[in-house]
């Protein structure tokens, strides 16, 4: 993709950029300067926005964030703005929720404007049993959007998403879809990649063990890395270059 047109890259962080053991890849920070000097690069995570910045300062990026899953979007990251735009919850649905769901499982509570929900011991990869309690959940507060992924599960206000998260960024900045590539690993990123793909922009997939989502992503505007990870990530980003 020599020459692009991408005004905009937006990245997953858990899975993508970052590995599951919180390592990178030594080809990831060229790659990302390289691609920087044309395009801007962001993030757009189910992460808190703590966590999100802390990373987006560790790669010295240039873009936005969209944290929580659309629910917290700061389109100034570099001005430390925590406040931002917030879609989420207030203080007191989210203390409503954490009680109606505290006995099915451990809760994040550094999410601000969502609710998530975890196993004792953080084990990662165990979407079957997300999706069993992400169920119970739905059975108990059938008003709320609920996502299964794996590493926990995100309750959301009704109606924001990624997709949501990323349409607004995009009108702030007046980025058209069309100029927009979507780095993503996972199933918690397929709404974000739909709207996207549907919209004319490009979704980048880093290699995965999970051949029922690689076959959604194929339906969809994507191009595929061979590598997992944040390996897979440089080399999308280096396709780019």
């Amino acid at each position: 993709m020599e020459g692009h047109s991408m005004r905009l890259i937006l990245c997953d962080i858990d899975g993508t950029l970052v590995n599951h053991h919180g390592g990178i890849d030594d080809n990831l920070i060229p790659a990302l300067r390289k691609v920087m000097k044309s395009s801007r690069v962001g993030l757009i995570s189910g992460r808190d926005a703590s966590s999100c910045l802390g990373i987006y300062r560790v790669l010295d990026l240039n873009g936005l964030v969209v944290a929580e899953h659309g629910s917290h979007v700061l389109v100034e990251p570099e001005k430390d703005d925590y406040l931002g735009i917030i879609n989420g919850y207030d203080a007191k649905r989210k203390a409503e929720i954490w009680k109606k769901v505290e006995k099915l499982a451990c809760i994040d509570k550094a999410k601000l404007y969502m609710v998530t929900l975890y196993l004792e011991g953080h084990p990662l990869n165990v979407l079957s049993e997300y999706r069993a309690l992400a169920e119970k959940v739905r059975m108990i507060l059938p008003e709320e959007d609920v996502l299964a992924t794996p590493s926990g599960v995100d309750i959301l206000k009704r109606g924001v998403s990624k997709a949501t998260g990323m349409k607004m960024v995009l009108d702030h900045f007046r980025i058209k879809p069309s100029e927009v590539m979507f780095l993503v690993d996972s199933w918690g990123d397929l709404d974000a990649a739909k709207w996207l793909s549907e919209n004319g922009g490009k979704v980048g997939v880093v290699n995965s063990d999970d051949k029922e989502l690689l076959d959604e992503m194929r339906k969809l505007n994507s191009i595929f890395a061979k590598k997992k990870h944040s390996a897979g990530a440089a080399e999308l980003l280096e396709k780019l270059g």
